[in-house]
């Protein structure tokens, strides 16, 4: 891969989001001033037999329905 390529820039972008997160997370201290993560914990495999992360539902949190015009604007 050329140091030049679109691949290339990708892959350098996608450490640097990975890395920015990381940094954050270990970044992050509870109201005693104590890490709340650990690199760890950060870096390790993620458990087999976890639920997979979803969305929350949204029954019950609808509180107005609405129409949308024919014009889209509303």
């Amino acid at each position: 891969m050329a140091p030049e390529s679109w691949e290339a820039y990708q892959v350098d972008l996608a450490t640097h989001q990975v890395g920015m997160w990381i940094e954050n997370q270990l970044a992050e201290r509870n109201k005693k001033g104590k890490p709340v993560h650990r690199l760890a914990d950060l870096l390790a495999e993620p458990d087999p037999d976890a639920p997979a992360p979803g969305f929350a539902p949204l029954a019950g949190r609808v509180i107005k329905k609405i129409q949308i015009p024919d014009s889209g604007i509303w």
